[in-house]
């Protein structure tokens, strides 16, 4: 039979020839020899014929590179079976009509996303909104389809015929009597001049085809009029076309006009507007935009946190059971459930989308059970889930999930296959995923002390550029080579991440360089360190540095900056860092003898409850007050300190409120010292046994103030031996048993605490002379003399002298 090739147009012999193409790469010769018949021109397309049309089309979907029309897919295909090559970009479109001819074409937006399980198309929103706007629509109005020349660019040679014809049939339309043809004209010359940029032009004639009332051009001149306009951000007017083209009630392009206008409302932040459309989207019942808008509306409902509405939404598109969409109803609301706290419920969603096969929403699902699995301690099973996700070998997915299931055997301490699985996450060279393993596979050979490993595998995520993991590595590496005491080559890896500049690594660098150069004893170098992290911006990282600022600024001998430093810190709020610079910021006031600003600063710290500041603050204020004379407010922050409870506070409260109730209540005031004696903090309680021999001593409660000096001796605390034993010895003195005193001047005097030491070497001079023994009363009248102290000094120095003058220089 005669092919009539010639009477093919230029588009009709590309598509042809596309045709070819396709099946000798899918391997179908004996197809190739069969297409022939009585070809005629389709619309930007062919027409034609084989020996049998049903298993040609069946041959195309088993190749793998075609899938059949389904659900809306095959709205504007009634009674016909329609097939769609997969691919990324154009796409080949077929349909085999009732008249035994198979029509074909190149979809320039192919609204194929991939192939379902059973071999139908599986559509994605983007490309099908695409489609329906740059191919049904025309299709539907008889508008063009873009012609392309031989090398498959747009032919702007055809596109002004194009633009020729259609102002031709345009001008004819409007000489007929009836002007029927009017608005289809008009909508397909819009449509060209679009094509072109001319956009002024294209809004004129969709407004014709819009205000023509025609059941189709109407319906698609306001929707093509509304993408335009929200093209050039007219977003008014887009929403009142979009509507328009809704309220037609066309049963295809009203719901897309829905979808589009739902989802401008929503870029726009009305929400009651966007919900409205949505549910309208929703109520249309068309088996692509219904689905569609549940999940989005359940998407906003749940950003809006009311999750109850966004469940509901999401099950009702996972009942569709819509096979693009349904999936990620299920995976969106199994996500929800996991955040809401309903974990059992989470896994039930989690493993429908799972159980779907979808090539991507199932993969997400299997990665985020797979948290969930674990979390929830059932590492067998999490195991299963992040092994599906990886092997699906998803682009975007897999890697992930090698890495989750990597740190999984890393927090199980399963090193070697952790070590394993981070290599194989290193091996998706193009994912995100693999410089952020090499960080996770140096953390992993640095806790097996295998430095050499760990430093190679930073320095590759270093190497790597990646915006994250490099700033990360870098941290992780100048960590480490701190520890080993490697400061210059630590530095240099610091320098790196801060000269990175991203936000969550290069305030961290600073903070720790700082530390570094500090504990080194690089004063200057670490508040420049310091400085910096509290110029990038991190309100963590600089009420750390701020805090440390103040303390090396302090050091320095600068209180100013100190206290700008602690002011600094203070005001970031952070609740750790916050409370400790007002405590320092306090002490620094009440040096400075700026009350006020001390006593708001402590305040502060009490006012944070903080569990770490907030008691001492209440001690220091609390002495504050004392020194200041106001002795109730005193009381009542001592009583606040000795209420936290806090170990290192509560006790030394207690003893400070009974030093000061002393005078006014000592039977209180003892009361307070047993409590802290009976407490688990030695110290204080070796210092509370002194001050209860002091209190009882002055009560003339000798024996029980004997038996407390002795016990605050025994304890061995050396902060208290020269207060006790000096206690002691006056008791026994006073008592009339100076010989016993003896010995507990002695180890006051040896214990070689400046407040007790000298006194004490005087008063045993006394003993020593008083018992006649005056070579050894002289001995430690000189050490009296020594010790600089002015009173004891000057006080034993005459006795000294006395001696010698009695003993005529004989000692």
């Amino acid at each position: 039979m005669e092919r009539e090739g010639s009477r093919l147009d230029l588009s009709a012999r590309l598509v042809m020839t596309t045709l070819y193409q396709r099946l000798g790469e899918a391997g179908l010769w004996s197809h190739i020899r069969s297409v022939g018949g009585s070809w005629t021109r389709g619309i930007g397309g062919a027409s034609f014929t084989t020996h049998d049309n049903e298993a040609f089309l069946k041959d195309l979907v088993a190749s793998g590179r075609f899938c059949m029309d389904t659900a809306a897919g095959g709205f504007l295909h009634q009674g016909q079976t329609s097939c769609r090559e997969i691919t990324g970009g154009d796409g080949l479109h077929l349909s085999l009509g009732a008249d035994n001819r198979i029509t074909v074409h190149i979809d320039a937006h192919s609204p194929v996303a991939g192939v379902r399980n059973d071999g139908g198309c599986r559509y994605e929103r983007a490309r099908t909104l695409e489609h329906i706007r740059h191919e049904v629509i025309p299709l539907i109005t008889g508008s063009h389809r873009k012609r392309r020349d031989e090398a498959g660019n747009p032919g702007k040679d055809y596109l002004r015929k194009e633009v020729e014809v259609a102002e031709a049939d345009l001008r004819r339309a409007l000489a007929e009597p009836d002007r029927y043809d009017i608005p289809g004209a008009a909508i397909k010359l819009a449509s060209l001049l679009s094509e072109t940029g001319d956009l002024e032009g294209a809004r004129g004639f969709y407004q014709v085809a819009a205000d023509s009332g025609h059941s189709d051009y109407a319906a698609a001149g306001s929707f093509s009029l509304g993408t335009l306009l929200e093209r050039q951000d007219d977003f008014i007017g887009a929403m009142a076309n979009y509507r328009r083209a809704m309220e037609s009630d066309h049963p295809e392009i009203g719901p897309w006009a829905a979808s589009s206008l739902a989802s401008l409302l929503e870029s726009r932040k009305e929400f009651d507007d966007a919900k409205q459309i949505y549910r309208r989207a929703i109520d249309t019942r068309h088996p692509e935009i219904a689905p569609w808008a549940a999940v989005e509306l359940g998407g906003m409902h749940g950003e809006l946190g009311e999750v109850d509405q966004a469940e509901s939404c999401y099950r009702e598109a996972a009942e569709t059971l819509h096979p693009e969409f349904a999936p990620w109803a299920m995976l969106s609301l199994g996500s929800l459930l996991e955040r809401s706290g309903q974990a059992g419920r989470a896994e039930q969603e989690l493993q429908r989308a799972v159980d779907s096969g979808h090539p991507d929403a199932a993969q997400w699902a299997a990665l985020k059970l797979g948290g969930l699995l674990e979390k929830d301690g059932r590492t067998d099973l999490a195991e299963q889930a992040y092994r599906r996700a990886m092997d699906s070998d998803h682009p975007d997915i897999a890697p992930w999930a090698a890495g989750s299931l990597a740190d999984m055997y890393f927090e199980n301490g399963l090193l070697d296959l952790a070590e394993s699985a981070y290599l194989k996450v290193i091996g998706y060279e193009k994912s995100d995923a693999s410089p952020a393993a090499m960080v996770k596979l140096g953390s992993l050979f640095q806790r097996l002390e295998d430095y050499g490993s760990a430093e190679e595998a930073y320095q590759k995520a270093i190497d790597s550029g990646h915006p994250d993991a490099s700033p990360a590595g870098a941290v992780s590496l100048g960590g480490m080579l701190g520890d080993l005491g490697r400061t210059q080559q630590a530095r240099i890896a610091y320098y790196s991440a801060i000269d990175s500049g991203n936000p969550n690594f290069a305030p961290a660098a600073a903070l720790s360089l700082g530390n570094l150069l500090e504990e080194n004893g690089d004063a200057t170098g670490a508040i420049s360190a310091f400085e910096q992290a509290v110029d990038l911006g991190d309100r963590w990282v600089a009420a750390n540095a701020g805090l440390s600022l103040g303390g090396l600024y302090a050091a320095a001998g600068d209180p100013g900056r100190a206290q700008q430093a602690y002011r600094a810190a203070m005001d970031l709020g952070d609740p750790e860092t916050s409370p400790a610079a007002a405590i320092n910021l306090g002490a620094l006031l009440e040096a400075a003898g700026e009350h006020d600003e001390c006593r708001k600063a402590y305040q502060a710290a009490i006012d944070s409850e903080s569990p770490d500041y907030a008691p001492a603050a209440a001690l220091n204020l609390g002495s504050l007050l004392e020194r200041l004379g106001e002795t109730q407010a005193a009381t009542a922050a001592f009583r606040l300190a000795i209420d936290s409870g806090a170990g290192d506070v509560a006790p030394w409260a207690g003893m400070s409120l009974g030093a000061l109730l002393e005078p006014s209540d000592a039977e209180a005031a003892k009361d307070l010292y047993l409590g802290v004696v009976a407490g688990p903090h030695q110290e204080a309680a070796a210092a509370a046994a002194v001050k209860l021999g002091d209190l009882l001593g002055r009560l003339g409660r000798n024996d029980e103030a004997e038996r407390w000096y002795r016990t605050a001796l025994r304890s061995g605390n050396e902060d208290v031996v020269g207060w006790a034993a000096s206690g002691l010895g006056d008791l026994l003195v006073s008592t009339g048993r100076p010989r016993q005193a003896v010995e507990p001047y002695r180890m006051a005097l040896d214990a070689g605490q400046q407040e007790f030491a000298p006194a004490a070497a005087v008063k045993l001079g006394d003993l020593f002379k008083m018992m006649g023994e005056p070579v050894k009363a002289g001995d430690v009248y000189r050490q009296a003399v020594a010790s600089g102290d002015p009173r004891a000094s000057a006080e034993a120095a005459l006795k000294l002298g006395l001696l010698l003058e009695q003993s005529r220089g004989s000692i």
